[in-house]
């Protein structure tokens, strides 16, 4: 089963239909954690009433207006809770990928590309 990480910025709706379709077009794969550069997002919530995993990483807050440190405390949250799959399913941040070199980790860049690709691809295994 693949293991998904999801990014998001605000409401959640493009997060709330990859939790729908778990189990039906995301018929291999799995939510385990959404990560969050807005304490406020009510996708947060959605997420916690789904039974998964959450964490607020802040920019200016947590990592001192520091990109470089953000990225790499979004990756490591990724990489420590061990994701195939990171989709940025509304997540208006700038994000760079290079901390993902090296490492098996697949960047889905929308849900509609999820539901395209990964759901004939990679989920169907």
């Amino acid at each position: 089963m693949k293991r998904i990480g999801v990014l998001i910025s605000g409401g959640g709706t493009n997060l709330q239909a990859l939790i729908d379709k778990q189990g039906t077009v995301l018929k291999s794969g799995k939510i385990v954690c959404v990560c969050s550069n807005n304490s406020k997002a009510y996708g947060l919530e959605r997420a916690k009433n789904a039974g998964i995993a959450t964490k607020v990483i802040r920019k200016n807050a947590d990592c001192g207006g520091d990109n470089d440190e953000f990225n790499r405390q979004i990756c490591a949250y990724m990489k420590e809770m061990d994701v195939d799959v990171i989709v940025l399913a509304g997540f208006w941040r700038f994000w760079a990928v290079t901390c993902l070199k090296n490492t098996q980790i697949k960047l889905s860049i929308s849900t509609r590309h999820l539901y395209r690709h990964f759901a004939v691809t990679a989920f169907t295994d």
